[in-house]
């Protein structure tokens, strides 16, 4: 585990960011997705994760605890009150559980792992160079090939 570890410490670190796999405490990331959810519905989303991330790979914080993910939603601009209300609840809970059952259903077993365009994906941690494949990739497959030109009308008239 800790060999497994170091190559997501090593691939963090060449992205200048220190992750401190001794420190992490495993935990059920259950709520915290609930809440990246949550906050996505608010224009969130974006801080909440970044400050997950660093709260579980960089400090060590446990994300089972409500208290850290209340900390963490307010210090991202999320009203306090509508947090822990929300935490209470069972709100998007099934939104979750979806997004579980499609991971499994394209293949996903561990984190992190990135689909694009639920055709291609890259899992564990992979150097910059395997996004721009991928992003070539499908840019590649959206560029459309004319295989025949004949005649046609269009906005500006017919030819």
């Amino acid at each position: 585990a800790r060999n497994m570890s170091q190559g997501v410490v090593d691939t963090a670190r060449q992205e200048g960011l220190h992750y401190e796999m001794d420190r992490v405490i495993p935990a059920n990331t259950f709520e915290a997705h609930r809440l990246t959810q949550f906050a996505k519905k608010h224009g969130k989303m974006n801080a909440v994760s970044e400050a997950l991330f660093t709260a579980y790979f960089m400090n060590g914080e446990d994300l089972n605890d409500p208290t850290i993910l209340t900390r963490i939603a307010v210090e991202a601009g999320l009203a306090e009150a509508d947090v822990t209300a929300f935490l209470a609840s069972k709100e998007l809970a099934t939104d979750v559980r979806e997004e579980e059952a499609m991971a499994q259903q394209l293949g996903v077993r561990g984190v992190p792992f990135f689909v694009f365009d639920r055709k291609y994906a890259i899992s564990g941690a992979q150097p910059v160079e395997a996004f721009e494949q991928v992003f070539a990739k499908i840019r590649q497959e959206q560029t459309l090939e004319i295989i025949a030109e004949g005649d046609a009308c269009g906005v500006d008239g017919c030819n």
